[in-house]
């Protein structure tokens, strides 16, 4: 295909070139070899060449002689051009079947553009299309500027699906709009993958992205998730998930502008659709920090009854967790311009994160400006950081030139996040992330026990990964999620942006494990607190409470109490899990090479 596009793309160019070389050559062999003949009489003589005709002269002149060769040539490649051009793309299509080891893209949005330009970066011999689910708009001409090939189709018809070579593809990532979209493209690429592969194929990663959280937890039960002997590795990503999770990597809640542990942390999410709980959410689970106090948030919407007790129903610790108010509130009101947070000063050591996701770019960046505008007269504006949610970087965030990871000139800064380049790009979703570092770090834990004679299924999460129950894995994940907040209070090069810029990965790289135990040693009885607090947060946050004795079934746990009254043992478990952090560091720097 390659060859394909360069021959439609270099005759264009070759074609005229040679028939006016040709011409140029047939004119001046014609006139040196015929002084007498009038314009006209050389100008047939060079023409006639382009069908193969030389005047039936025995002797002509070398350029005469050249031009004759030339001119057919170029008639037969103006043929070719005119194959490719007509037919073109559906002989690319028909060679797409007999493509390997190549990348497909399922819904033409800008995240999976984003996506196709990171492999052709990362991996430039490597096959690439995309599969446009009729969402593709105005990027359609951008992935045609880009030579990337385009599929017309369902995401989940089979046949579109054996055109684009699934069968033999190394890497699949479903990014359509609709999550049945999705699942169904999922589903059916397992299908015709398991159908062809016979245990000598290569391995197909499957991405996929499904936004509802039930329908989510329903398809991981997915023969595709159970079946270990087949050759397709899947894995599933939220975009509320995933934008949040960076949100909070790219815009720590507890670091200062000075660059130090706040006192307090208090976070507001302005707009509490999916996106708004992901961050509150994701807040909850790993905003523990040294200074060892709750997590102050507000919640503020225009009618928060159902979402605030959706969200209650789902976190039932909530209060246990963190210091909450939820303000039924518009921002265009004067209500909003009262709110406590905007119209007073921040109380001392208190750093204000203000997260903005209530619907369009516009909307959201005017409630920034209009928030920018209310702190600045409070005087609270050194201490406090504004992002609002932008779609893509065509928008608001073009118009500003400014992204997510610079700083706007204004106090506070106002920063977009969110935004589908950021979201859908090959570090996100390709590399290994928290799922693979989970099921790996639990896996170490698994086979160490084994190793030492214990019986799987002794206990609870004594098990494979795949037969660990839901709530376990959850556990390794948001345990995983906690080892920046613990890194950054022992290395402020991590959060440095020309170090690490709070990327695990690269932090990995970077320090070795006994520098990074050096570090530790100073802060474990710190960690060891942050660390039960975060596990008493999960058990709260998950419907857990306090009983004498333990209860797994009912979730129970006498453990559900201060740190200081913790059992030694129990304290000395809390210590284990920091001294741990160096494992999750060495699995980083394994997949780096």
């Amino acid at each position: 295909m390659k060859l394909l596009r360069f021959l439609n793309d270099s005759i264009w160019i070759v074609v005229p070139l040679l028939s006016a070389m040709a011409l140029g050559l047939g004119l001046h062999g014609s006139a040196a070899d015929d002084p007498q003949g009038s314009t006209w009489d050389h100008l047939y003589r060079a023409i006639a060449l382009f069908v193969i005709e030389d005047g039936g002269q025995a002797n002509m002149t070398w350029s005469l002689n050249v031009a004759r060769f030339m001119a057919p040539l170029a008639l037969a490649l103006a043929a070719i051009l005119a194959f490719l051009n007509i037919f073109g793309a559906r002989l690319e299509r028909f060679l797409l079947r007999f493509q390997s080891d190549h990348v497909v893209l399922c819904g033409l949005g800008a995240g999976a553009l984003q996506l196709a330009r990171d492999f052709k970066q990362r991996q430039p011999g490597r096959g690439l299309l995309i599969i446009d689910n009729g969402q593709a708009g105005d990027l359609l001409a951008e992935a045609e500027a880009e030579r990337i090939p385009v599929l017309h189709g369902s995401a989940h018809g089979t046949e579109l699906l054996k055109t684009a070579g699934v069968p033999r593809a190394r890497h699949m990532v479903l990014l359509c709009d609709e999550d049945d979209d999705n699942i169904q493209g999922a589903a059916e690429v397992y299908r015709i993958h398991k159908a062809s592969w016979q245990g000598t194929g290569s391995t197909l990663e499957l991405a996929l992205r499904i936004h509802d959280d039930a329908l989510r937890a329903r398809f991981m039960e997915h023969k595709i998730f159970l079946d270990q002997e087949d050759a397709v590795e899947v894995k599933v990503f939220s975009t509320p998930e995933t934008i949040a999770r960076l949100l909070l990597q790219q815009h720590p809640l507890e670091i200062t502008p000075a660059g130090k542990q706040a006192e307090r942390v208090h976070l507001v999410v302005i707009g509490f659709g999916g996106l708004g709980q992901a961050i509150a959410r994701e807040a909850l689970f790993a905003g523990h920090y040294a200074n060892l106090r709750k997590l102050k948030l507000t919640v503020i919407d225009r009618d928060l009854r159902d979402a605030e007790e959706r969200f209650r129903y789902r976190h039932p610790g909530l209060d246990k967790v963190a210091e909450t108010e939820f303000i039924t509130c518009e921002v265009n009101s004067a209500s909003f311009d009262r709110l406590k947070f905007l119209a007073q000063p921040s109380p001392a050591g208190e750093k204000l994160t203000i997260a903005i996701c209530l619907g369009g770019d516009v909307l959201n960046f005017s409630t920034a400006l209009k928030a920018s505008s209310l702190l600045r007269a409070a005087g609270s504006s050194d201490h406090a950081k504004l992002l609002f949610k932008a779609r893509d970087n065509r928008g608001v965030a073009q118009l500003l030139k400014i992204h997510a990871d610079a700083v706007s000139a204004q106090l506070p800064p106002l920063l977009p996040f969110g935004m589908a380049e950021d979201e859908c790009n090959y570090q996100n979703v390709i590399a290994p992330g928290r799922e693979e570092i989970a099921r790996t770090m639990h896996t170490k834990y698994f086979d160490n026990f084994i190793s030492r004679g214990k019986k799987a299924g002794a206990w609870a999460s004594l098990v494979p990964w795949p037969e660990l129950p839901a709530h376990l894995q959850d556990s390794n994940r948001w345990q995983y999620e906690h080892l920046s907040v613990k890194i950054r209070l022992v290395d402020p090069r991590f959060a440095d942006p020309g170090f690490a810029g709070n990327d695990l990965a690269q932090y990995a790289a970077k320090v070795s494990s006994m520098e990074f135990q050096e570090m530790v040693a100073p802060h474990k009885s710190t960690m060891s607190r942050m660390e039960h607090e975060r596990w008493s947060a999960e058990k709260w946050l998950t419907g857990w409470e306090y009983a004498a004795k333990r209860d797994d079934n009912n979730k129970l746990h006498p453990d559900l109490v201060p740190y200081d009254e913790l059992a030694k043992d129990i304290q000395q478990l809390d210590a284990n899990t920091v001294e741990n952090m160096t494992d999750w560091l060495d699995i980083l720097r394994g997949q780096n090479h």
